[in-house]
């Protein structure tokens, strides 16, 4: 699909017969459309958001007496012993990427996992794409804080226990402007407490004045997640679900949960609504993943299994006729499309 991108310091435009996007660079607004506004393109030309895994080395976060273990539900199940991903080896990938990316979700350990990731952050920015991470808050700096929000279009905390370095990191980096900063709260049976509490805070901990939202992640039970156990009861994901909606609360969700979101919000005054703004999985089709390898996955939750191959971007001479619009890819498609676009890997649904 041919396709003409139009650009500034403050906007990015795609524009094509069937295929067209918006992206305001300083907020984050993202609209797209088809032939009309009123159309729905079942999948871009190349992506618009890449996920890119530049760190796997971890030596876990602090537990209550102080001692860092690793996280019981990290699907990606890193260790001390993991990767780094190199400045070179990002610019190589970043080279081979089409102008039709707006924004990368960097996936890291920890703050000051990578030596080179403020150099790997400051070239995405400066090639007019917008950098996005996800931390723990562990060994956050009022340093590390300015450089964040300096650099970062958006800046996800997650939420682990104890509940006070989320809510500390979150007031450092709001305090000094982000706007765009949000909570990743993992949904399960375990954690359902844990996600009613977030809600219950926004509007009593003054250090979540400033928060944009709480997003909810379903699990996926890989990796070391799979000691867990994902949410079926629709009862309760219909109560945390209107909880918020009935407070006004800022939530969001993965892409994920969205059929299982949907389907509580049957009968709301705004589904519609819900309907027209949400995204079901946009792995293959909107969005792209690559591990520290440089392999492209179609999300990192396909990566090792599932009946999935990567391709190794690294190797490729053209990006979207190999990568984009290559075998590999077009079998996840028809796999995920097969099943109206719900997880083909997991089944997580409420019901």
């Amino acid at each position: 699909m041919a396709y003409k991108i139009i650009e500034d310091a403050c906007v990015k435009l795609c524009e094509s017969p069937d295929y067209n996007y918006a992206f305001d660079k300083r907020t984050g607004f993202f609209a797209r459309w088809g032939k009309t506004k009123e159309d729905d393109p079942e999948r871009a030309p190349g992506p618009e958001l890449l996920d890119i895994e530049i760190d796997t080395a971890c030596d876990g976060v602090p537990g209550p007496g102080g001692k860092a273990a690793p996280c019981r539900f990290c699907y990606k199940a890193n260790r001390r012993d993991g990767q780094r991903m190199s400045l070179d080896t990002f610019k190589r990938l970043f080279a081979k990427f089409p102008k039709t990316v707006t924004q990368i979700a960097f996936g890291l350990t920890n703050v000051y996992g990578n030596d080179e990731m403020w150099r790997i952050f400051q070239h995405t920015r400066d090639n007019g794409v917008i950098p996005n991470v996800t931390i723990n808050g562990h060994g956050l700096t009022d340093e590390l804080a300015d450089r964040l929000v300096n650099v970062m279009g958006a800046v996800s905390v997650s939420r682990y226990e104890p509940k006070g370095t989320c809510y500390d990191a979150v007031k450092m980096l709001t305090d000094r402007g982000m706007s765009q900063c949000n909570i990743h709260q993992l949904v399960s049976e375990e954690t359902y407490t844990a996600c009613l509490q977030v809600l219950q805070d926004m509007k009593s901990d003054p250090r979540l004045a400033k928060l944009n939202a709480v997003v909810f992640l379903m699990l996926k039970p890989k990796g070391r997640g799979e000691s867990m156990t994902p949410l079926r009861d629709k009862a309760k994901y219909r109560a945390l679900v209107d909880y918020a909606l009935k407070r006004g609360l800022n939530i969001g969700f993965d892409s994920c949960s969205i059929p299982s979101f949907l389907s509580v919000t049957e009968g709301h005054p705004l589904h519609e609504q819900f309907v027209r703004d949400t995204d079901r999985c946009e792995s293959g089709l909107f969005s792209l993943y690559i591990d520290v390898e440089g392999k492209a996955w179609p999300c990192s939750f396909s990566q090792d299994g599932h009946r999935v191959e990567p391709v190794d971007v690294l190797a490729v001479e053209d990006f979207n006729r190999d990568v984009w619009e290559g075998p590999e890819l077009a079998l996840w498609r028809a796999r995920l499309c097969a099943n109206c676009r719900s997880c083909p890997l997991y089944d997580i649904d409420v019901r």
